[in-house]
């Protein structure tokens, strides 16, 4: 109805649903569309009946679409291998970008904002099973009684509706526990960043966790899996550690890794994940990528 109301040249859809329900209306209305996979998310980690309907139905939503962005190679592979986007209609542009002028460690000095007297491991995301939060929460566990003086610090909203969605009573048992403490959703998230000594994202799989992006932006090492997505942000012992995914011991090793480095290694590693993502992920280097691709697509119209 939208769509037909205001009939644009163009339109860029996101996440699952516009992806799809998005881009059939707009084929029918004979709109061109742009679609951007962030992550193949949860239907594409598990198996299943509603696997095998989302792949169906990306399949004959991409027929309509001009051009499908993705952001790492993994997931491209993965569509084009099982035909459900063609290698002609697809791109890769890693991230959406990232404003390293908002995102700078500048902004902590500037803000007088403090971190915590203890070290800190913090984990920024939806509470998600698939972001890792079990493995974070079993590697603290464990810290806590090796080290009584460490903070784990989650961040980030409930989704219970999202069917890997992570109950607010399990969070809050993990507090009461003393293994972690739980800040919710933060309007602005430099201020828990600048906290931090490590940023830390066990996740599955991702497109370009944006979360690591601003991290490092900000000059934190971090702690990411070696999957599709995260490994694209960290070069190994560089701005940070991989550990394997869904997998607690490996994890716990990286974090005692960081423990016993000393500050100047840790700045250092912040200091190169900076220059990392001003190299590969400013977000005018990534505008000028979509606009070249809008322009293509806009000549041909």
């Amino acid at each position: 109805m939208l769509y037909s109301k205001i009939r644009p040249d163009l339109i860029l859809h996101y996440t699952i649903k516009l992806n799809i329900y998005g881009t059939i209306a707009a084929g029918i209305l004979n709109i061109k569309s742009i679609n951007v996979i962030t992550g193949l998310g949860y239907v594409f980690l598990k198996k299943g009946i509603l696997s095998i309907i989302v792949k169906i139905l990306y399949k004959f939503a991409f027929k309509f679409s001009s051009v499908v962005i993705f952001q790492n190679k993994e997931d491209y592979e993965f569509l084009i291998q099982r035909k459900i986007v063609s290698k002609e209609k697809a791109r890769i542009i890693e991230s959406s970008g990232i404003d390293t002028s908002y995102f700078s460690p500048n902004f902590c000095v500037q803000s007088k904002i403090k971190r915590y007297k203890d070290f800190t491991f913090m984990l920024i995301s939806r509470m998600l099973w698939d972001k890792g939060i079990k493995e974070f929460v079993e590697a603290a566990r464990i810290l806590k009684k090796k080290r009584k003086r460490i903070n784990f610090i989650l961040v980030g909203s409930v989704d219970e509706g999202n069917p890997s969605g992570i109950p607010e009573k399990v969070i809050h048992n993990w507090e009461k526990e003393g293994v972690i403490k739980f800040k919710g959703f933060q309007k602005d998230i430099r201020k828990e960043i600048c906290k931090a000594d490590v940023i830390v994202l066990p996740s599955y799989r991702e497109g370009i966790p944006r979360i690591l992006l601003e991290a490092c932006a900000m000059e934190k090492p971090v702690i990411t899996t070696n999957t599709p997505g995260c490994r694209e942000v960290v070069e190994n012992g560089v701005n940070g550690f991989l550990v394997e995914p869904r997998d607690g011991g490996s994890l716990l090793k990286a974090m005692e890794k960081m423990l016993n480095l000393p500050v100047s290694k840790l700045r250092e590693m912040g200091k190169q994940g900076r220059k990392m993502v001003i190299k590969r992920f400013k977000i005018e280097s990534i505008n000028s990528k979509y606009i070249e691709i809008i322009n293509k697509i806009m000549k041909k119209k």
